[in-house]
């Protein structure tokens, strides 16, 4: 840039924020017009502000100053400004850099000593320097000349080698072949001369020595013989080792700053490019299966990082370096329907499977059987299905297969008491859930009773009353069961199925259904299904299907929660169906 004393003028007209171009008056002598590029300080009451530019375009009576950025250097951030306001150019942090050190991709030419030289190719900080007789460019950082290498000397074998055996083989620098007593040594790279050295070194001291001869200049051969050089002694039992020195073995090993050594890699730049790292989109998985462990794993989306500390295949644990949680393992369990809420896991079946346990594991368990269906209707009111058995419990699972069938709800029908639902049963603990009881009714004049179940099915009411079915789930597997009567009709309206956390409404109140269980998931299950012949006749814990008033509601249980059917009602000989009872589930939840 260029440096003027007394630069002084003012704003030819308004600077808004983020401005890239900015009008300044022409000075006025004595003061001098802004240079052809460089900086700015714009100042007024309060506030100051640093702008650089590119270049300036003369408009008669002021100056375009273009390729503006502004707040250049940490000032006040970047400012309006007002037509008037101030403007000179002063000496700043970034001037004193720039004065002092050169910046460019090619050396200065005609440098004074002293002078400073920032490379900005190879990012190289030189000085230009004097002995008094020779001038050159130093690296600053290296201490050497700039550009050329650091020698190191060092005396370097040219081949070496350890023979045991009456096999051919390769060393370092060199092959081999044995044949007879004699073993040939072939050079890698055909030596300078035949002055080289062999020196050899035997095992059993003097009881046998090793000979050398027959140079030439990519080959030499060596014997081994007894103590008195005359009888040939096997490598396989005196076994020696050599080492070969050219005529001038004295090397000069060259390194310049940045350089990576004939041999080795050349290195990245980035975390992509190294070996023994990936940068993905994704988060690692347990199958990932790096080379070793200590592998890094940059998922660049999301910016969490993993190392991996257990490599074995199919079961590889990456740690969460970053906020320490989310970490990467196997699952000590499998089967069903993973998800992982608020710190737990969960397995859900919702249909037969297998839960596979690897290693001992405390979970919570839940096991729901299938509900009983509510009855259907003919000119009557039925009542509603009992919901199935339901057992609860933490206990402790082994390694092992643990087999489950889940029960199927009970199928409503028309004119007919309906179906109790199907057992829930997990084998190894032997857990089973009994269950729900269908709903007491069917025709007018020939109602069925309500049916015994995990939780019984709701009584019928109108011409016939009938009695609510009983709950007969009991603890199981180590679980605990709950289960509960259906309702007692003694009136026309019909009553609730039995849920798992309370009995069926009972003489014909309102045919609610009796109440679900809320498990360690917060959901509700087991609930009883509603009575029919009233329109206000509601399903236990709104998991239990609705009763039954003509065909206004939908009376089946909720999917999956265990729940019974509601009961159907109908003023004619038509009929309605009674609701299905939904069927069971499985889940375990565990850390």
């Amino acid at each position: 840039m260029a440096f003027e004393n007394n630069v002084q003028a003012t704003l030819q007209s308004n600077v808004a924020i983020g401005a890239t171009t900015v009008n300044v008056v022409k000075a006025v002598a004595p003061n001098k017009d802004v240079p052809a590029s460089g900086r700015l300080t714009l100042s007024a009451t309060d506030k100051t502000e640093i702008i650089s530019y590119t270049g300036r375009t003369d408009n008669t009576t002021y100056w375009t100053l273009t390729g503006v950025t502004k707040n250049a250097e940490s000032s006040f951030g970047d400012q309006a400004w007002s037509a008037g306001d101030a403007c000179f150019q002063a000496l700043t942090a970034a001037d004193v850099v720039s004065l002092s050190t050169i910046n460019s991709a090619t050396a200065p030419t005609s440098p004074s000593i002293g002078a400073k030289w920032f490379n900005t190719i190879t990012g190289v900080l030189a000085e230009y320097v004097t002995d008094g007789t020779d001038s050159t460019w130093i690296d600053t950082s290296a201490g050497s000349v700039y550009g050329l290498a650091a020698a190191v000397t060092v005396i370097s074998p040219a081949a070496q080698g350890y023979i045991n055996s009456e096999n051919s083989g390769t060393a370092a620098g060199c092959s081999y072949t044995y044949n007879a007593g004699t073993t040939t040594v072939t050079f890698n790279t055909a030596m300078a001369d035949t002055n080289y050295s062999v020196i050899t070194d035997k095992e059993g001291f003097d009881e046998h020595q090793v000979l050398t001869g027959s140079k030439t200049l990519t080959s030499f051969v060596m014997q081994s013989r007894d103590s008195a050089g005359t009888n040939v002694m096997s490598p396989a039992s005196w076994p020696y080792s050599f080492v070969v020195y050219a005529s001038d073995p004295v090397q000069n090993i060259v390194a310049t700053k940045g350089d990576t050594g004939a041999a080795g890699p050349a290195g990245s730049s980035t975390l992509s490019g190294l070996s023994d790292s990936t940068v993905a989109t994704t988060d690692p998985l347990i199958t990932s299966n790096p080379s070793a462990i200590g592998h890094l794993w940059v998922n660049s989306s999301t910016a969490n990082a993993y190392i991996c500390t257990d490599i074995t295949t199919g079961s590889n644990v990456w740690i969460n370096i970053g906020s320490g949680t989310g970490n990467v393992e196997p699952d000590s369990f499998s089967g069903g329907t993973y998800t992982a809420v608020g710190g737990y896991k969960y397995r859900t079946f919702t249909s037969s499977g297998a839960l596979q346990q690897i290693g001992s594991s405390t979970v919570d368990m839940l096991v729901v059987a299938g509900g009983g269906s509510g009855a259907g209707a003919n000119n009557s009111n039925n009542g509603g299905g009992g919901a199935g058995g339901y057992l609860s419990g933490s206990l402790t699972l082994t390694a092992g297969t643990y087999n489950i069938v889940i029960g199927a709800g009970g199928a409503g029908a028309v004119q007919l008491a309906g179906n109790n639902g199907g057992n829930t049963t997990v084998s190894n603990i032997n857990a089973i859930a009994i269950g729900g009881g269908h709903g007491g009714g069917g025709a007018r004049n020939s109602q069925v009773p309500a049916s015994n179940g995990g939780s019984g099915g709701g009584g019928s009411g109108f011409s016939q009353d009938t009695a609510g079915g009983s709950g007969t789930q009991a603890d199981s597997g180590g679980l605990t069961g709950f289960g509960n009567d259906g309702g007692s009709v003694s009136g026309n309206i019909a009553d609730g199925g039995g849920g798992a956390g309370g009995a069926g409404s009972i003489n014909g109140s309102d045919g609610h259904g009796g109440l679900g269980r809320q498990w360690v998931d917060n959901n509700y299950y087991a609930g009883g299904g509603g009575g029919g012949g009233n329109a206000h006749s509601l399903g236990g814990s709104a998991v239990g299907g609705r009763g039954g008033y003509d065909d206004l509601f939908d009376l089946d249980a909720i999917v999956n929660k265990g729940s019974g059917g509601g009961g159907s009602w109908a003023s004619s000989t038509t009929g309605y169906a009674g609701g299905n009872g939904s069927s069971g589930i499985v889940i375990i939840r565990y850390t």
